[in-house]
Formats: C-alpha cells, structure tokens, sequence
C-alpha cells in the first residue's frame, strides 16, 4: 500500500473522527478484557490513541503551524483556477493532466483541507 493511499485513507475515514472511533472500541475491549493482561493492553491502546487525538486538536489551534497547510495547497489552488480561468473561461491555454500519484496529492490536500474545517470551526466555537 502507497503513502498516498494510507494517507488519503487516514483523511477521508475522518482524521480526528477515525481515531474517535477507535478509541470507542478500545474502551470497549477494556471493558470486556478477560483478565489483567488484557485490560492492561487494552488501557495502553487507549492512553495512545488519546495522546494521538490530543496531538491533532493542538495541531488544528497552533499558532506556530497555521501556515503549513495553506503553503501545501496553494499550488493545488493555482492548479485548479490556471485550469478553470485560463483555460476555461479565457481559453488561452490547455493544461497538461497530473499523473496518477500527484492526482492523489490533489485530492488528499483537497480533502484535507475540507475534512479539517470542520474541527477548526468546532475549535473556534470551544473558545
């Protein structure tokens, strides 16, 4: 499996809702462990699984991160207004086609930054 793959996989199965998710089974597993040894697996997978969610809520509020994400899609949105108004609608020019693997860059960028608005705007709500 690519890194794009396991990428776009992690942002369109939801990011911080993915992990939510697993954390609900594993908080479940910790409830039905059998004996000590497995509820002590099933407390370490779900101390991790918090740390790693609250390592993306603090990502989504960094003041020292905020500019990474519109630097990474900036060339995706002169991409797609180059295609749409240059070429389109004052049909100047013809774009060539992305291969494969940067098609999958353009949408795991396009859909990370719509699936992530989402968090920031409930974020903002919190504050």
């Amino acid at each position: 499996m690519s890194i794009f793959s396991k990428v776009l996989g992690f942002f369109l199965n939801g990011g911080i809702a993915a992990i939510g998710e697993q954390l609900r089974l594993a908080r479940k597993a910790e409830l039905e462990a059998k004996n000590d040894a497995d509820r002590i697996d099933a407390e370490l997978v779900v101390k991790q699984l918090e740390a790693r969610r609250a390592v993306l809520i603090e990502e989504i509020k960094s003041d020292r991160t905020w500019w990474i994400r519109p630097a990474i899609a900036f060339p995706i949105v002169v991409y797609i207004n180059k295609i749409i108004i240059y070429d389109k609608v004052l049909k100047l020019g013809v774009t060539d086609d992305l291969s494969p693997d940067m098609w999958k860059l353009f949408w795991i960028v396009v859909g990370f930054y719509f699936l992530t608005r989402g968090g920031e705007y409930i974020m903002a709500r919190k504050k």
